[in-house]
């Protein structure tokens, strides 16, 4: 059983522990100094009357003088009246009850719901003092209660954890002046304050751990540094610096925190950091230091549809300039780490097109598809361009390339023997006759020229074609 669930039980129990009030618990009680008695003796009027108990543990009675009853019942005093009367009343008939049963004032002080002086009649008892003070409150040791009494150098020691277990003899009858006091449990008080979900001061019964500190403000958040974790203890100056992530895994032996010390978790150092261009979200922002440029990117929303992976400039703050290929998760260049006030743009891809001009029902500028992977032939191209005229000249179509110096490179190609499967093969089983298309080819269907113009030659035809086209 937890311990705060067994304070909670005897709590309940010593609340509901009742004063030595009840007449059949005072019949149980022996006759003390100050109690009063009721004695009847029927037909003698002048001895019938409330008698007191005096310090010497006597009454006295017409007739008899005094009695002693100190430490008898009411049936023993009664025993011993008649038997005293009837020396001077022949078979008196004698009753004896409680008229008011003597007060003993006791203390009771410490972890009660209400501490102070009070009567109770004596003959009481530990639980009745405290059901006198209305119970125990959950934080009270009870196991360290003290008693201390008017002639006694110094306290008795009472477990009432024992005593409601079943050990009646530490239930010990009171006396008027005795003090009881119920400590409360020693409590210790921390302070966690920094990267915590609620920062704020720790309660604990005992001494508390540095975990147990932490998860009393609902534990660490996503930002703190828990390797720096600092512990100042109370009276020094300097903090410890603790590896929480090394406590939690066992490596190293979790503090033990004293009542007055401060634990601080910090956060992980921040940069701000500028990202541009073709991302979802940009803007100026906060990262963790030591975040990468693929971090920042991240942070601002990932990469746009058509963004160049392969070209992502990065200014650091020494004004050096530096292209990135983030196109792939393996590349090293995703793990440049940047620096505080780094700026990063991100380019747009270039524009990825084709043209088809010449013998084709709509001649025109065509995109490539938006995955790399997906590849366009020359059969692809024309029907983009909805296929060749009538007059066309299958046999003598073209693509216009242009070479590393920028000079246009027609490719004469058969498409004839293409769609009659008579094309050449390569080396790949393929047909060259539908070749693929590249980025910037112009694609150039001949058709028969007017006999009433000039004619003019082959080369001369596509590359007027070409011209028509810039990228």
């Amino acid at each position: 059983m937890k311990r705060n669930q067994a304070f909670s039980i005897i709590a309940l129990s010593l609340s509901l522990a009742v004063p030595y009030l009840g007449p059949a618990h005072a019949e149980e009680l022996p006759a003390q100094s100050g109690d009063r008695l009721n004695v009847v003796v029927q037909g003698e009027m002048d001895l019938t009357r409330a008698y007191v108990v005096d310090q010497d543990g006597n009454i006295t009675v017409n007739l008899i003088g005094k009695v002693p009853v100190k430490g008898k019942s009411p049936a023993e005093v009664r025993d011993e009246l008649t038997t005293r009367l009837s020396k001077f009343v022949k078979s008196p008939q004698v009753s004896v009850d409680w008229a008011e049963r003597a007060q003993i004032s006791v203390n009771v002080t410490g972890a009660v719901k209400k501490a102070g002086a009070g009567n109770l009649k004596k003959g009481a008892r530990v639980l009745d003092a405290i059901a006198l003070a209305e119970g125990v409150l959950p934080e009270a040791d009870t196991q360290k209660v003290r008693l201390q009494r008017r002639n006694e150098p110094s306290a008795r020691m009472l477990d009432l954890k024992k005593l409601l277990a079943g050990d009646a003899s530490l239930n010990l009858e009171l006396q008027d002046g005795d003090a009881l006091t119920i400590p409360a449990m020693p409590v210790s008080v921390v302070r966690v304050f920094g990267a915590v979900k609620k920062p704020g001061d720790v309660k604990g019964e005992e001494q508390l751990t540095l975990s147990q500190a932490i998860e009393g403000v609902g534990d660490v958040t996503s930002e703190a540094d828990k390797k720096k974790v600092q512990i100042l203890r109370k009276g020094a100056v300097t903090p410890e610096t603790i590896d929480f992530d090394d406590v939690r895994a066992g490596k190293m032996p979790n503090p033990i925190l004293k009542d007055g010390d401060t634990v601080t978790v910090p956060e992980f150092p921040k940069v701000q950091i500028n990202v541009q261009g073709y991302v979802a979200k940009g803007g100026a922002g906060e990262l963790r230091a030591g975040s990468t440029v693929l971090d920042a990117i991240t942070a601002a929303g990932g990469f746009a549809p058509d963004a160049d992976k392969m070209q992502v400039a990065v200014t650091d703050p020494d004004g050096q300039k530096r292209v990135l290929n983030l196109d792939k998760v393996t590349n090293p260049d995703n793990l440049y780490r940047l620096s505080q006030g780094a700026q990063v743009y991100v380019p747009q891809l270039p524009l990825r097109k084709f043209a088809v001009g010449g013998g084709v029902v709509e001649p025109g500028t065509f995109p490539f598809p938006a995955d790399p992977a997906q590849k366009i032939y020359l059969t692809d191209a024309l029907a983009a361009a909805k296929g060749p005229v009538v007059r066309a000249k299958k046999k003598t179509i073209a693509i216009v390339r242009r070479d590393a110096s920028g000079k246009p490179q027609p490719i004469v190609v058969n498409l004839d023997a293409f769609l009659t499967k008579k094309g050449k093969p390569d080396k790949n089983g393929g047909v060259i006759d539908n070749p693929e298309i590249q980025v910037g080819d112009v694609v150039v269907v001949d058709v028969e020229p007017d006999p009433r113009e000039k004619k003019p030659s082959l080369l001369e035809r596509i590359l007027g074609v070409a011209s028509n086209f810039a990228f």
